[in-house]
């Protein structure tokens, strides 16, 4: 049993508490404890000590509880960076449990919530991603289609050319260019005679009348 006790603690002692690995640390003490049997000293607290006239079998269990939570103790030490043997040197095992649970079973807790909470993060990231993504696919194709109406819309109130000047730059009267119908010589000239020629058949049909 002597061989086998210092065989688990050799385990132990490989792999010291260094603040990270609490738990396995505290799996493996608990291991050694056991076959050991003496796990009771990190779960009881160190009780009072007996009266002068208390029974003998009472002061012999308080005995074997103090010498049983010095043997502990050391090895607790024994297999804890220097850093934490300084913080814990002056405590008993029960003690040093106490307030290495506290340390750092509440760590563990609150990476725990963190790593919940970082995979909710990237989560609810994702999803946001993908609702931008959506926006920005619909921004573009409701923008696209905008922009096809916007073009329909101005070629139907493109402004043609009225009479005078066809879109070779011709008079659509004697077909020359450089001018309008109206200022066209030749359409003038034309009008001018069609004046003179009404004016004249408007008088003598106006001398038939009077004679």
């Amino acid at each position: 049993m002597a061989n086998n006790s210092i065989s688990l603690r050799s385990l132990l002692e490989k792999k010291k508490l260094n603040g990270i690995n609490f738990l396995d640390w505290f799996r493996n003490l608990r291991i050694v404890l056991k076959q050991e049997r003496k796990e009771y000293v990190i779960e009881e607290p160190v009780p009072d000590e007996p009266a002068a006239n208390a029974l003998r079998a009472d002061k012999d269990k308080f005995k074997k509880h103090m010498d049983d939570m010095v043997d502990v103790g050391c090895l607790m030490l024994d297999t804890m960076n220097s850093e934490l043997q300084k913080q814990h040197e002056n405590m008993v095992a029960y003690e040093m449990i106490q307030n290495l649970k506290e340390i750092y079973e509440s760590k563990h807790v609150r990476r725990g919530m963190l790593r919940t909470a970082e995979g909710d993060m990237k989560k609810s990231g994702s999803k946001s991603i993908l609702v931008v993504r959506e926006a920005k696919r619909k921004e573009k194709k409701v923008a696209k289609s905008k922009g096809v109406g916007k073009t329909k819309h101005k070629g139907k109130n493109v402004l043609k050319p009225k009479g005078g000047i066809s879109k070779e730059g011709n008079c659509f009267h004697c077909e020359k260019s450089g001018h309008w119908k109206r200022n066209c010589p030749v359409y003038v000239e034309e009008v001018k005679k069609a004046k003179a020629v009404g004016a004249s058949v408007s008088g003598t049909a106006h001398e038939k009348e009077s004679s």
